[in-house]
């Protein structure tokens, strides 16, 4: 509604109220079709941690550590990241830590060394997520804390509602009453 053409907000009622029923409608049948879908399905979680790690989903660790680790600028970092996906790509059949030194020695002017291992590592799925322990991140003690949150927020609502409720059906019973006395 930010750019609503109208002259008054008034103006917006007849025209946009159905569309946003519509979309409460369509968003609330969408909510329940994946509810449905998620009580019944069935996760495979060493297939799901290796396709995860498949593509260079996870490519932006390494630019993140040589950052955060290795002191190099954030859009060097990066360079240098990409270099080794393109060097990959294109055919060099290398290993990945040799490959990571000859792109980050012409793009830095000095090799990025690690071991195979400590690669590996950088750019496994599981490392991903763990590092990533900001608000919103996936990290497990991560989403853990926002489930929590958002069980706390839930009994709130739960907890207002039903007071709500009760406050609403007293007062209608009170107008119940009070109609009856006249």
């Amino acid at each position: 509604m930010h750019n609503t053409p109208f002259g008054d907000i008034v103006d917006t009622e007849d025209d946009l109220q159905p569309l946003v029923f519509s979309m409460f409608h369509d968003a609330a049948r969408a909510v329940k079709l994946v509810a449905a879908a998620m009580r019944t399905a069935v996760f495979d979680p060493a297939r799901l941690e290796a396709r995860a790690g498949a593509g260079w989903t996870t490519l932006t660790e390494l630019a993140d550590t040589l950052a955060r680790d290795r002191g190099l600028p954030f859009a060097q970092a990066h360079e240098v990241a990409a270099a080794l996906m393109s060097a990959r790509q294109a055919g060099d059949a290398r290993d990945l830590t040799a490959i990571l030194e000859a792109v980050s020695a012409e793009i830095v002017g000095s090799p990025v060394r690690f071991t195979e291992a400590e690669l590996a590592t950088i750019l496994s799925p599981r490392h991903f997520v763990n590092v990533r322990r900001t608000p919103g991140g996936p990290a497990p003690e991560e989403t853990a804390r926002a489930a929590a949150a958002s069980v706390r927020a839930l009994a709130d609502d739960q907890d207002w509602w039903a007071s709500a409720k009760r406050a609403l059906e007293g007062a209608e019973q009170a107008l119940a009453t009070r109609a009856a006395a006249l």
